[in-house]
């Protein structure tokens, strides 16, 4: 790549890639790039993609609701011993700017096997938010126990506490200012949303089964092809640190066929779906389905935001 870029005149000195054409074989910066492996490079360009993607915006606003003091305060990392504990929250799709109505990601993950369902909805009112539970609840392979949720109103509300008792959970809240108590769903919405939707804005209906259909595989992937450890301890170093001792890697699918609490009709479910499923298709539908969540942008819009990205890092 780097041989074929110096023949077309691509790469430049300079800032942005704006300056002279470099040809010179002898040039101190080429013959480093020669040297550099692809992790190398990768680390060099971290800043520069990331000054490219929209900032994170905390859209979360306490809950006025009289109801709060009802609600009992949970954390996400108390000790558990069967599956149904799990963590919810929601992400904004809103790019730089929480001004006017964009579409909203319900992320859900339970507490001791990973298992991760998502769904967006058109907005973070309580009716939306009950729509988004409802599609998510009968897609998890075991019972729902109980769900912490952060102190938002989209979550303290009437409506959510009656959903709550109709489908006979506990329902629990963060402490405020304590943003841990919710870590594995706060973990789960970088890993399980934000690496997939790109940080930009979607607003339309179009965007909305572009994403459902796009969480859909990326749940397969997340929950029947992916491992993962989990903290189960801590130990002290000689030195005095704290250290998390994990167990050995295993995909939430695993984790819920181990479980005594898994019914054998939804055993034998998971264990024909994770065999008929091919990992390189599951990758293929993602990419196509990134793809075309990115044809919904206009070009206009993201030639703004790139521009305007542009300048920010040519003026620090």
């Amino acid at each position: 790549m780097l041989e074929r870029l110096l023949a077309n005149r691509e790469l430049r000195d300079g800032l942005m890639n704006k300056g002279a054409a470099a040809v010179l074989a002898d040039d101190a910066a080429i013959e480093e790039l020669r040297a550099m492996s692809a992790a190398a490079i990768d680390r060099y360009l971290r800043g520069a993609r990331k000054g490219l993607e929209p900032l994170a915006k905390s859209a979360t606003r306490r809950s006025s609701c009289a109801l709060r003091n009802e609600i009992p305060f949970g954390t996400s990392h108390a000790p558990v011993d069967r599956p149904g504990h799990l963590s919810i929250d929601t992400v904004a799709h809103c790019g730089s700017t929480l001004k006017g109505d964009c579409l909203w990601t319900l992320n859900s993950m339970d507490v001791l096997t990973g298992w991760t369902e998502t769904v967006t909805v058109r907005n973070k009112t309580a009716r939306w938010v009950r729509h988004g539970h409802e599609e998510i609840l009968p897609a998890i392979p075991f019972k729902v126990l109980a769900a912490n949720y952060d102190g938002g109103s989209e979550f303290i509300n009437a409506e959510t506490a009656g959903f709550s008792k109709l489908m006979h959970y506990q329902m629990t809240r963060s402490r405020p200012y304590r943003s841990n108590d919710n870590a594995h769903v706060e973990q789960r919405n970088g890993d399980a949303v934000r690496r997939y939707d790109f940080r930009y804005r979607y607003e339309d209906a179009e965007a909305t089964g572009v994403l459902n259909r796009l969480w859909y595989w990326a749940s397969l992937r997340k929950n029947y092809l992916v491992p993962w450890r989990k903290c189960v301890g801590h130990t002290k170093t000689r030195s005095g640190r704290t250290r998390g001792a994990c167990d050995s890697p295993k995909t939430p699918c695993q984790r819920a066929l181990e479980s005594g609490h898994v019914s054998a009709e939804k055993k034998a479910e998971a264990e024909k779906t994770l065999k008929g499923l091919n990992d390189a298709h599951v990758t293929r539908k993602i990419n196509e389905l990134q793809h075309a969540l990115l044809g919904i942008l206009s070009d206009k819009a993201m030639l703004e935001f790139v521009d305007e990205a542009v300048r920010a890092v040519t003026a620090a």
